[in-house]
């Protein structure tokens, strides 16, 4: 059985791109339908409840860099997402314990902590890096993006300021990009431990992407009030207000394209959606491959999308605790995010494809939102999110013989809990009672994230942080397709990947495709009253 609705925009994907495009398309006056293939909005953002814990199941907090907060102000949801900073921390064991409030303070614990013979080295490397962070400085406090302006006057202001940027700055940019991490750490001679405590786990980090972060973590790293479900919901909340209609449990089997035009998508439940334009803000990989397969494109952008690896996937251990938050909190040392490192040498899973017990030499990224989000927990208890780097062909794909039935194969499952165990036990030296004080737990691994999101091998963050084998070029930004009136937003169409890089992606493809709509009409009809099933709840 299928029905037919007209509207002017289908958004693809309810992650924050989605959800940033339909809010900018809605309240321009589009009709909009949005179509999620999950049961509730978020994507490697959603929140999860269980046995009366909450958990963020991805991204534990994210940065503004200057274009999330306007683009939340712009789409009117700024205050009422409530972003408040969270604290990092780097912890090497019993070796040191940093607090990331400034680069300086950074600086001074680093070098405290390695060894005499590595310190002058250690010092220049940081030094250069710090410069680059200072770059960062710069793009995210200038406002240097046009579109992220109201008015023309404010525009144009912005795009004055973005020249004065470039001028000064360009070139540093440039070799910022271009360099990475290890290369630096080689550069001055250092082992690369050194550089991997630096690059917040992603592999062939380059310079820029990686001292945005440092720069976040030091000035705008945030936690929307009430989790990233409350966060979610509230942007879903704020486009229908707008008239956008929000489709779950409809994944998307085509796009539609008819007289060389993208005239909708064809959903695996058989419903037919036809629009004026498509915003798709979902996998690259699977947009080519699967969705445009019978219109196929033929283009190098095309050719190396299918040739680029994926980026670092990440597993979750999600852990409640029968420990009172203020407990948790000193256990912490009032970190909302550590990244702890038991032994100096760093081991990465995606080097130890065929070692069964590599998540045991994990390092880890320790998580407790709850201490900015009391709710998140019942009274007297707390919770955590325990996460490692890992990859989606570890051990032949988890093990998974049984491809398409996750939940039923016994060698996923076992080895799900061997994993699981193994992440607990490399967390007690930061929560020592944490095994005997367990009350819930599970775990989400790259194959959940695949299943959840469609995102291949269950990338966080799009393509690697590495511009050498990313397909998009710096600056990078593809909000236009082959085919006329599809536009695409989100991680996979950007460089470098992240939450606010996406979000900038999505708000420039939603501008693009309400402009090349043309005028509104006055009067417009309730989106898809004919013939749209109800929308599904926000979970």
């Amino acid at each position: 059985m299928s029905s037919q609705v007209d509207c002017d925009v289908v958004v693809v994907g309810a992650g924050i791109a989605g959800m940033t495009g339909a809010n900018v398309l809605a309240r321009a006056g589009r009709r909009v339908v949005v179509v999620e293939a999950n049961h509730q909005p978020g994507g490697l953002m959603a929140g999860i409840r269980r046995k009366g814990f909450y958990f963020d199941v991805g991204d534990q907090s994210f940065e503004s860099l200057g274009i999330v907060q306007p683009i939340l102000e712009d789409i009117g949801f700024l205050e009422e997402a409530g972003l408040g900073r969270v604290l990092h921390r780097i912890r090497g064991g019993d070796r040191y314990d940093i607090p990331c409030e400034s680069f300086e303070q950074v600086r001074a614990g680093v070098l405290e902590a390695t060894e005499p013979q590595h310190r002058e080295k250690t010092a220049g490397f940081l030094d250069e890096f710090h410069q680059a962070v200072k770059r960062s400085e710069a793009l995210a406090t200038w406002r240097l993006n046009p579109m992220l302006e109201r008015s023309p006057l404010a525009a144009a202001g912005a795009a004055m300021r973005f020249l004065a940027f470039a001028v000064r700055h360009g070139a540093g940019v440039l070799r910022d990009v271009r360099t990475r991490m290890d290369d630096l750490a080689a550069k001055w001679g250092l082992p690369p431990e050194i550089a991997e405590t630096l690059t917040a786990g992603y592999r062939r980090q380059s310079m820029f992407a990686n001292a945005g972060i440092w720069w976040a973590w030091f000035n705008d790293y945030c936690y929307p009030r009430g989790g990233m479900e409350r966060f979610f919901g509230g942007l879903q909340r704020r486009a229908e207000e707008n008239g956008a209609r929000f489709l779950y449990k409809r994944p998307v089997s085509r796009i539609l394209v008819e007289r060389g035009r993208a005239a909708g998508v064809v959903t695996e439940k058989g419903e037919t959606i036809r629009s004026r334009a498509v915003l798709y803000c979902g996998d690259a990989k699977r947009l080519y491959g699967e969705l445009l397969a019978q219109h196929p494109v033929d283009s190098p952008w095309r050719r190396r999308v299918e040739a680029a690896p994926a980026g670092d996937a990440i597993l979750s251990v999600y852990v409640g605790l029968d420990l009172p938050i203020d407990d948790l909190r000193r256990r912490l040392n009032d970190g909302t995010h550590i990244f702890y490192f038991p032994e100096q040498a760093v081991r990465r899973v995606d080097d130890m494809p065929d070692d069964p017990d590599a998540h045991s030499m994990a390092w880890l990224l320790v998580n407790a939102p709850c201490l900015h989000n009391p709710e998140a927990a019942p009274p007297g208890k707390s919770c955590m999110v325990l996460q490692a780097f890992t990859h989606a062909s570890w051990l032949d794909r988890w093990s998974l013989s049984t491809r398409g039935d996750r939940a039923r194969d016994p060698n996923y499952k076992a080895l799900k809990r061997k994993v699981q165990a193994e992440i607990v036990e490399r967390a007690l030296p930061i929560v020592p009672e944490l095994r005997d004080r367990i009350v819930f737990q599970d775990i989400g691994t790259p194959q959940s994230a695949v299943r959840f999101t469609g995102n291949t091998d269950g990338s966080t963050i799009g393509w690697e942080f590495d511009p050498r084998t990313t397909p998009i070029s710096f600056p990078g930004i593809r909000t236009r397709t082959e085919v006329p009136m599809l536009f695409t937003g989100g991680q996979w169409f950007c460089w470098p990947g992240g939450v606010p890089f996406a979000m900038l992606s999505a708000h420039q493809a939603a501008s693009q495709a309400h402009r090349a709509l043309g005028r509104p009409p006055k009067a417009l009809p309730a989106p898809g009253a004919r013939a749209l099933p109800a929308p599904s709840p926000t979970a």
